[in-house]
């Protein structure tokens, strides 16, 4: 299962279930993207953001949540996305 959060008709992030932790999905759009790469995220994040492949409705980020230090950079990036 997996759920949407929604700001309006938008998607926002999509959050999955996983064994032990959940992943948080994010298409950003090229303001976004670089906005992120501005961010101050933690370094994996940052390799995550770099290395992300781009699709026709946005960069694909996909973040494993396994930790509560983990959602501050979802929090980070779900801030980015609905300021972009």
């Amino acid at each position: 299962m997996v759920a949407a959060l929604k700001h309006e008709r938008r998607n926002i992030v999509y959050l999955s279930p996983r064994q032990g932790c959940f992943l948080a999905s994010f298409a950003l759009g090229d303001k976004a993207m670089q906005a992120a790469r501005q961010c101050k995220l933690p370094p994996p994040v940052v390799k995550i953001v770099n290395e992300a492949k781009k699709y026709a409705e946005g960069t694909g980020i996909r973040l494993e949540v396994k930790a509560p230090k983990d959602i501050e950079s979802v929090k980070k990036l779900a801030a980015i996305k609905l300021a972009n």
